[in-house]
Parts: C-alpha cells; structure tokens; sequence
C-alpha cells in the first residue's frame, strides 16, 4: 500500500474549491472577462494535480509560472459582418443601400415597388426565398383563402407564391393530397 502525504490532501482540496477549465483559452476568455468587470489582473496557470486551467491572482503560484491575460488581446466572437451588395436579389426583393450599421439593415425594393428595410440576417437566411413586402403578403393570404375555398386543403407558400407572382394558375385537382397547377 502506498501512502500518501498530507500536502497532497492539501492540494486537492484547494484544488476542489477552484472552477476547473478544460482548455487554457477557455480559462484566458474567463479571465478577460471578469478583468473586464472588476479591473483586477488575473492570470492563468496549469494545475498539477488535475491539469486543468485555473485563473489566480499572483504571478507565480505553487512555483508554476502563471500566464497574464491582456483582454485587449482577446478576440470578439462571432464572424465579421457580411457586407451585401447593393443589387442583389432575395424573394421578391432587390438590396438597395445600406441604412445602419448596427445592426446592418438595407433598403431592399420589391418587384411592386414598394420599399423596406430589412436586416442582412433576413437578406442571408436561406429559409427567405419568398420574402415579399406587406403588400404581396397581403396578395398571397387572398390567394391562399381563395385557394383553401377551391381545393379544401391548405396550400404550401411556394404553391401560392407561384399562383401569386408567377401566373401558376390551380387546375382544381389533387395529386397525393397537393394542388396540382397549370403553368401560363
């Protein structure tokens, strides 16, 4: 049986009583953060007994040399931000130019001419292929209750955008319980 000194006990505990971070820049992010906040230099040091990162405040601690964190150093999460070119066409929407910063929102015109803002998280998320104004909006809803009147079965937003904008006329039939159209 081995035995174990007292000093090593010691160490667990103190070790125990200290959050534990897995990698050193998840405890350098840590450690910014909370210099942000409390102006306090903190640094950042390997444990040796569960070599884990942990943040002290002394330079050198338990004889391990300590790594100080410069928080203007630390990087800003997230991508940069897109810049979308004016022209660019989305749903029934062309870009126009660039009215704020933060957050980015540009002047997108619709192929009725109608004009508004939209924010380049909407211009760039692939699910908005059919993004119209209020008022082609307005258009598809009467499509779709014209449609539900007709068929009896609600129809899918790209059946009634293309009935709407796309001269796609409703034959009146189902086909596996979906409008079948006649394209003009």
């Amino acid at each position: 049986m081995e035995l174990t000194s007292l000093d090593d006990f010691a160490s667990v505990r103190v070790c125990q009583g200290k959050t534990l971070h897995e990698t050193r820049k998840q405890a350098e992010t840590v450690a910014a953060r909370r210099m942000l906040l409390n102006g306090l230099p903190l640094y950042v040091y390997q444990c040796s007994v569960c070599y884990g990162w942990h943040l002290t405040k002394r330079e050198n601690f338990r004889g391990v040399p300590s790594i100080r964190v410069d928080p203007a150093n630390q990087k800003k999460k997230g991508p940069p931000p897109l810049e979308i070119p004016a022209g660019t066409k989305f749903g029934r929407f062309t870009v126009g130019e660039k009215i704020s910063a933060k957050p980015a929102k540009y002047e997108c015109r619709c192929e009725c001419g109608n004009v508004e803002k939209r924010r380049s998280s909407a211009i760039l998320n692939p699910n908005n292929r059919h993004d119209c104004c209020a008022a082609c909006q307005f258009v598809i809803s009467q499509e779709k209750a014209k449609a539900r009147a007709r068929l009896g079965v609600d129809v899918d937003s790209r059946t009634l955008f293309l009935i709407a904008f796309r001269g796609a006329l409703l034959t009146g039939r189902l086909c596996k319980g979906k409008p079948v159209l006649r394209i003009a």
